[in-house]
């Protein structure tokens, strides 16, 4: 069975054209970093940190051919960017797209299911990064649970 075949062209189009978009956003916001703004963080941005921040983006392209592994790899990439304390990005949108697209593209019962449990694996992800790291504020609690129940 070919998962392409039920998708319209111009939404394959649509959807690469985010994924550049979130993409060429990542990058703008990664080389007009200022030092102020850079130096709140644990890490500078790197080569690691280009390729996450392609793992967030990249993957939206293919986000109604295969939602869950999409939304799993930018999650994946996203918790890692997040755990090592990259300057924030604009590319971490994409996990709120992500999210999204398995709300509308997959089942009530499954996108309810990993929306839930995602949602407060990161609740406790964040709250964690609030007692570790001074760039996680108590704010970003409320911001995780606001851009991961929201699109749902």
């Amino acid at each position: 069975m070919n998962p392409f075949r039920s998708i319209k062209p111009s939404s394959l189009a649509f959807d690469a054209l985010l994924a550049l978009a979130i993409l060429i956003l990542g990058f703008v916001a990664k080389v007009e970093i200022d030092a102020d703004r850079v130096a709140q963080f644990t890490r500078e941005p790197d080569t690691l940190n280009t390729f996450l921040i392609i793992l967030m983006a990249a993957p939206l392209a293919l986000r109604r051919v295969a939602p869950i592994p999409v939304f799993f790899v930018i999650l994946g990439a996203w918790m890692v960017d997040r755990a090592l304390d990259y300057p924030e990005s604009p590319a971490s949108f994409a996990l709120a797209i992500a999210f999204y697209t398995v709300g509308s593209e997959v089942s009530r019962r499954t996108s309810l299911r990993i929306g839930g449990v995602i949602s407060l694996v990161l609740v406790v992800f964040t709250g964690f990064g609030v007692v570790t790291l001074e760039s996680v504020t108590v704010a970003s609690l409320f911001t995780t649970l606001i851009t991961t129940l929201t699109p749902l």
